[in-house]
């Protein structure tokens, strides 16, 4: 089984919302400034007490790099990249 793994201080976030409809069309969204995704990977060159697999975050829209594997879209980016960590109550 393939597997993404992240180089020295880079984060893999999985994308939980889609700009797309299951059809493939676009939908515009001007205002949207950021997204919501899944940490599943952590660089292992990151030390940081507040990131963790698993771990919910808001991240800016567009930052780092996005990587489309096995039909589930990714962002590679850095730490400075996010914003907010969702904590369920």
């Amino acid at each position: 089984m393939e597997q993404l793994i992240p180089f020295d201080k880079y984060i893999l976030i999985k994308i939980l919302v889609d700009d797309k409809t299951k059809g493939g069309l676009f939908i515009p969204d001007q205002e949207e400034k950021s997204e919501l995704g899944e940490v599943v990977e952590i660089g292992k060159g990151l030390v940081s007490k507040n990131i963790e697999i698993g771990q919910k975050v808001i991240l800016k829209k567009h930052s780092g790099n996005m990587v489309e594997f096995n039909g589930e879209k990714y962002r590679v980016c850095e730490e400075k990249d996010l914003m907010l960590k969702v904590i369920s109550q």
